[in-house]
């Protein structure tokens, strides 16, 4: 199952057709993440809810890396969620025939005893020239665990994933490029209005302790005449979150002709998990 998990180490940089988490993106919106830098020697903390897009921002970074001519045999995958216990994991950590270089642990929150699992390996000096990302939706015990473990590489290395932006819906090539939106019920017009109103968006900002009331006025102005695709877009944003598989499942509908109405029930799910776990 470890191979499973790492097809890159049997296919390279061809691993594309063989992850389950890439492949399910073929035709589907992607949107632009930016991964933590990995610097050598320190432990990446990476929290967010489920479903935001944490375990597809590591598979593209894996792409990264071996196009950086990094041995794919020393970039270690480990879904934690489906492992029995503790000693599993330290076995495999153990069990590594080539040292690894890169180590991304998901889910780490779904596994009980993984963060002490994390520094028994620090401790071994093992990610003196390694570097790892651990992820986690429920960040409790995360934090908790990683506060306890001083000078192993985790100070000030916290990241948060959050939903989507508005903004980033809009521009994401799937909406900018005005491809395929006739699809979700708009007519040649209103998809190259959606693109246009893309290229508006995009080098424009409001910062408050900088724009005057005169700035703010004509930047308003500028977007104005995109007020109905504007709208247009905020329905698919409300209605999904912000989360990239409820946007994508909502998308699927639409172009399936299906009504895609009404919030995303998974939504309301992810909130509400989350918020026991942050409780608990």
């Amino acid at each position: 199952e470890i191979e499973a998990m790492n097809p890159w180490r049997r296919h390279g940089k061809d691993f594309e057709p063989y992850d389950h988490d890439l492949r399910r993106l073929s035709g589907a919106a992607q949107f632009d993440r930016k991964f933590p830098v990995m610097d050598k020697g320190t432990i990446i903390i990476l929290l967010g809810p489920r479903q935001v897009g944490k375990t597809t921002l590591i598979k593209k970074y894996v792409l990264t890396l071996i196009g950086q001519s990094v041995d794919p045999q020393k970039i270690l995958y480990l879904s934690l969620d489906r492992m029995r216990g503790r000693n599993e994991l330290r076995e495999v950590l153990k069990g590594q025939v080539y040292r690894p270089q890169f180590v991304f642990l998901d889910e780490a929150s779904r596994l009980k005893g993984a963060m002490q699992e994390v520094k028994t390996y620090a401790d071994a000096g093992h990610l003196q020239n390694a570097s790892m990302l651990i992820t986690g939706s429920s960040p409790a015990e995360i934090l908790y665990s990683s506060e306890l473990a001083p000078g192993r590489g985790a100070e000030g290395n916290r990241r948060f994933l959050r939903p989507l932006l508005f903004r980033d819906i809009v521009l994401s090539p799937y909406f900018s490029h005005g491809r395929n939106l006739t699809d979700l019920g708009l007519d040649q017009d209103g998809a190259a209005s959606v693109k246009r109103f893309a290229a508006s968006l995009k080098d424009m900002a409001v910062d408050m302790d900088v724009d005057g009331p005169g700035d703010i006025f004509n930047k308003a102005v500028e977007i104005a005449p995109f007020v109905e695709q504007a709208d247009f877009l905020l329905g698919i944003y409300l209605q999904t979150g912000g989360f990239p598989v409820a946007i994508n499942q909502f998308l699927r509908e639409r172009q399936a002709g299906q009504a895609g109405g009404g919030e995303d029930p998974r939504i309301e799910e992810i909130f509400i998990s989350d918020l026991i776990g942050d409780l608990a």
